[in-house]
């Protein structure tokens, strides 16, 4: 999960927010069967960013809550800067 969450992290940066999403989406599917839940939080968060980028706003709204429930579980300080992401996706209708 770790490495496929790496590759992720490495087409988000590229500008290839697509080619993040099937990474993404592998390293959530892995983390979810080993019970990594801080690489499936970390997959949620990079989904989140990917539609985010993609112009979904309401499939990362998903991913993005998704992530902060579990941050938060773990304690993590990840979940304030997915609270903000949340707060700074366009509003749908």
């Amino acid at each position: 999960a770790y490495a496929l969450n790496g590759l992720g992290e490495a087409a988000d940066a590229a500008g290839k927010p697509a080619e993040a999403l099937t990474h993404y989406a592998a390293a959530l599917v892995v983390a979810a069967e080993i019970g990594g839940r801080d690489q499936e939080a970390c997959a949620h968060a990079g989904l989140g960013r990917a539609y985010e980028a993609l112009s979904a706003p309401s499939l990362a709204e998903e991913h993005y809550g998704s992530a902060r429930v579990i941050y938060t579980k773990l304690g993590s300080p990840e979940a304030e800067q997915i609270s903000y992401r949340l707060s700074h996706l366009p509003a749908r209708g």
